[in-house]
């Protein structure tokens, strides 16, 4: 129930949820911030209870994570603010070479549906078994999952590890 909060230059390794985000901000007329982060190598970037709002998040990286982002209770994260963050599973390009992808990144997960829509197939989380799920929506789309958040200002490469702090 927190509000006004800036969260900056850190690094997020190996976490089982990097980053849960409960009811914050509190306040309609607070934010929370989240800038020039590196969320890699855990189970779950970030986890959200129900839909958000007020909370940003600006030249992250999300790389080699199992999920990137869930938003728990079925909703989405689209009310929020995601611009210029670099992740590794965007599948678009960039021609006029700016550094910055020219479609939009949009997160949806069709494991993630099932997970939230049967709690049990949570056990799976992991396995190769959600894994093929998600390779076969892919492979063949019969029903498009659900967006759970956009990004219009993908970065193609990822932050530096050493240069946080670095513009």
């Amino acid at each position: 129930e927190s509000g006004n909060v800036r969260v900056r230059g850190n690094m997020f390794i190996r976490d089982s949820v990097a980053v849960y985000i409960d009811d914050s901000p509190f306040h309609p007329d607070d934010s929370d911030d989240f800038e020039r982060n590196v969320f890699r190598l855990d189970d779950t970037g970030v986890i959200f209870h129900s839909s958000p709002h007020g909370t940003s998040f600006r030249r992250c990286s999300f790389r080699d994570n199992g999920v990137q982002v869930r938003v728990d209770g079925g909703g989405d994260a689209l009310g929020m603010v995601w611009d210029s963050n670099d992740w590794d599973d965007y599948a678009g390009y960039d021609l006029n070479g700016d550094g910055v992808g020219d479609v939009p990144y949009a997160l949806r997960s069709l494991s993630v549906d099932l997970v939230d829509a049967h709690p049990n197939l949570a056990f799976f989380a992991g396995a190769p078994t959600l894994a093929l799920v998600e390779a076969a929506g892919r492979a063949l789309p019969l029903f498009e999952p659900r967006t759970i958040l956009r990004d219009p200002h993908p970065r193609m490469e990822p932050l530096p590890l050493g240069g946080l702090d670095a513009d």
